[in-house]
C-alpha cells in the first residue's frame, strides 16, 4: 500500500501513521504508541472468571468500527489478527500493520499469507482477496477474542486446512466453535462472517447492527419474601352497647383478670387452698 494513503488513515480504531523513513532500502513505518500492547497477549493473560471486566464487547465492536472505515475506502487489510490490533489504555482497540494491506482490484504480490486467518477463497488463491475476505478474519479476530487468546485451527496443518473447511460445509456446521460463555450476538456474528460464500457474509456495517443489539435479559425469579411472623389469635371479646373497646395491640398479651377483692384468701378454707393451688 503506497504510504501515502496509509498517511491519510485517521481513526480511533485505526492505528495512527505518523511518518516513514527509508534506511539501506528498508522503509520504516513511524505509528503513534499505544501503550496497552496487543490484543493477543491481552486476551492470553485474562482469566475466564474476569470476562465482564475484559471489555470484550467494547473491544470487538471497536475492531469492526475500525474495519467499517477501511472497507469505506476499498482498502483490504489481508492479515487481521489478534496479533495486529493493539489496545490503548482505556482498553480502545487499534487495527495496526498495513504492510499487506492493499486496494480492492489491485495484485497481490506474492509473499507471506497468513494461512489459519485467511478465507477459503483466498487459501486457494491470493487473487481471490477481497473485502469480504477480510469478514472472514475478523470471525476468526473474534473467535480469539472470546476463547482468550487460542490459536484458530491449532490441530490442523496448514496443508489439510481447506479439506477441514470444505467438510466443516459439507456438514452445514461452523468451522470454529464459538465458547458457550461468548453473547448470543457473538455466536451469531462468528456464524455469519464464517460462510463458505463471500457474498453470504456480512458487511461490515451489519456486524456493528448485530453487536449493537441488545441481548434479552434472561427473566430472573422473584425474590423471596419474608414470611410475617403468626399473630397469635385473640379470643373474642363481648362489650356493652354504650363501651368502647378499647385500642389495643393485637400482639400484646391479652389482660390479666381482675385481682381478687381485699380479704378474699381469710373466707377460703384449708380444702378449698388445697384444691386452687
Amino acid at each position: 500500500m503506497e504510504v501515502a494513503a496509509m498517511l491519510d488513515l485517521d481513526h480511533e480504531n485505526i492505528v495512527r501513521l505518523c511518518g516513514w523513513a527509508f534506511e539501506d532500502k528498508t522503509l520504516y513505518i513511524i505509528g503513534e504508541l499505544v501503550p496497552g500492547g496487543t490484543l493477543y497477549s491481552y486476551v492470553q493473560m485474562a482469566k475466564r472468571n474476569d470476562l465482564r471486566s475484559l471489555g470484550l464487547e467494547k473491544i470487538a465492536l471497536g475492531i469492526a468500527q475500525g474495519l467499517r472505515y477501511l472497507q469505506a475506502r476499498k482498502l483490504i487489510h489481508r492479515d487481521l489478527a489478534a496479533r495486529n490490533i493493539f489496545l490503548d489504555d482505556d482498553k480502545t482497540p487499534k487495527i495496526g500493520d498495513f504492510r499487506l494491506c492493499r486496494r480492492e482490484g489491485s495484485r497481490y504480490p506474492y509473499g507471506e499469507k497468513p494461512v489459519k486467518w485467511s478465507a477459503p477463497e483466498v487459501l486457494m488463491s491470493r487473487e481471490n482477496c477481497s473485502l469480504k475476505s477480510d469478514i472472514w478474519s475478523y470471525g476468526i479476530v473474534l473467535w480469539e477474542v472470546y476463547s482468550l487468546g487460542h490459536v484458530p485451527f491449532f490441530d490442523i496443518p496448514n496443508a489439510n486446512l481447506s479439506e477441514a473447511l470444505e467438510k466443516a460445509f459439507r456438514e452445514g456446521r461452523c468451522p470454529l466453535k464459538f465458547p458457550d460463555y461468548s453473547p448470543k450476538a457473538v455466536h451469531r456474528v462468528g456464524r455469519l462472517c464464517l460462510q463458505k460464500d463471500p457474498a453470504s457474509r456480512p458487511s461490515s456495517d451489519d456486524i456493528i447492527k448485530n453487536l449493537m443489539t441488545p441481548e434479552t435479559p434472561t427473566p430472573s425469579p422473584p425474590p423471596l419474601q419474608a414470611k410475617s411472623p403468626t399473630r397469635p389469635s385473640l379470643p373474642p371479646r363481648t362489650y356493652l352497647r354504650h363501651q368502647t373497646p378499647p385500642l389495643r395491640d393485637p400482639l400484646s398479651p391479652p389482660p390479666l383478670p381482675p385481682r381478687p377483692p381485699p380479704g378474699y384468701r381469710k373466707h377460703l378454707n384449708a380444702q378449698s387452698i388445697k384444691t386452687v393451688f
